[in-house]
């Protein structure tokens, strides 16, 4: 979901915030309520994220404005945007939005000149690179848990974003291609889509996860490979 997103000497909506918060508790009832509040792709192409200092005020207030805005406890996700500033301002964001319970990192990437956001490799090469640079000594205390979004089409990306602290990830375009592009061939496209991203036999999670065994950079716990085990080892390492 969206709130209102002012300027910087501007005071935020609070009345906003109160109103649709409280829609959403209502519909939800059961607590706690899972909130993701995202920061759109377009955002980044709009006029209000020219301001980096306005940019890092929304990230440090807005968790904490949807908590207070809740009548039932909250759980507030913060999907964060790709800026159009470089790799260390994306670090900001995430060390700004460590107020939230969970950040999803990183949005689409947006085109300037053409009024478009897009994804694809560009945008894994980017997201997976600030997230590397996030794992350096000494980087980015107190950071949220991690779910990864972008260009993810196989197991094997899933993986690289595990190595960078991500403990989960969203899927989207790979869960809209025609039936034909899975190699299933019952069941839903939901179904068939995290069959290839989980089973797939070169590119699917499970053999990843098995070609990290062999090379010594996955141990097994009782017997088993635990797919958390890489965001706890890429904390360790940072």
């Amino acid at each position: 979901m969206k709130y209102h997103l002012p300027r910087l000497a501007e005071p935020f909506r609070e009345v906003e915030y109160r109103y649709t918060t409280a829609q959403l508790a209502d519909a939800w009832r059961e607590p706690p309520l899972l909130v993701e509040k995202d920061f759109s792709p377009t955002l980044a192409g709009d006029a209000l994220a020219d301001d980096r200092a306005q940019i890092l005020r929304w990230l440090r207030e807005v968790p904490a404005r949807i908590r207070a805005a809740s009548p039932i406890p909250v759980r507030v996700a913060v999907k964060l945007m790709n800026a159009r500033f470089d790799d260390r301002f994306q670090v900001e964001m995430m060390e700004a939005a460590s107020g939230a319970d969970a950040l999803v990192v990183f949005n689409r990437l947006f085109d300037v000149e053409r009024g478009v956001a897009y994804g694809g490799w560009d945008l894994s090469e980017r997201n997976l690179r600030v997230l590397e640079a996030r794992l350096t000594p000494g980087a980015s205390p107190g950071i949220p848990a991690l779910t990864g979004t972008g260009n993810i089409g196989s197991g094997r990306m899933i993986l690289e974003y595990a190595r960078r602290g991500c403990e989960s990830v969203q899927v989207h375009t790979f869960f809209q291609l025609p039936l034909s592009e899975y190699p299933a061939t019952h069941g839903s496209r939901p179904q068939r889509a995290l069959h290839a991203l989980v089973f797939h036999p070169r590119d699917g999670l499970i053999a990843g996860m098995l070609e990290l065994e062999a090379r010594r950079e996955l141990e097994r716990q009782s017997g088993e490979l635990r797919f958390l085990d890489l965001g706890a080892h890429a904390h360790r390492a940072g």
